[in-house]
């Protein structure tokens, strides 16, 4: 009896200590890919971020999105340029304009069908 329950009491102790020593050990996550460097490919100049007022043109927007975009920076935003967006309904993308935008003018992108949101526009610009 007294060599059962030492046995029972050991068995007991060993299984803590080996649970315990797992919980505390450390996860490995997987190596994540280095981010991309903000350079463009065909020249490698250094390109920067430039946030671009966007604005909810209102009126019936059940077939697509029609988000204002006003170019506030130095550079053309040329119709090859991916211009990003987000809006507050959940639809992101990126989309090319159908024009040119050139500084202090404003155009006009599209997006996923949609009536009360507010957005965030973006582009890379060298």
């Amino acid at each position: 009896m007294k060599r059962n329950i030492l046995l029972a009491l050991t068995t007991i102790t060993m299984t803590f200590a080996l649970l315990f020593s797992a919980a505390g050990q450390v996860k490995q996550s997987a190596p994540q890919a280095a981010p991309k460097p903000d350079t463009d490919s065909a020249t490698h100049r250094r390109v920067a971020r430039t946030l671009l007022p966007c604005k909810n043109t209102g009126g019936h927007q059940d077939v697509s999105k029609n988000m204002q975009v006003t170019n506030i920076s130095s550079k053309t935003i040329t119709a090859n340029t991916l211009v990003y967006y987000s809006a507050t309904d959940g639809d992101k993308d990126s989309v090319y304009p159908s024009s040119d935008i050139a500084p202090g003018k404003t155009g006009v992108i599209h997006g996923k069908a949609g009536q009360n949101y507010t957005c965030q526009a973006w582009a890379f610009l060298p």
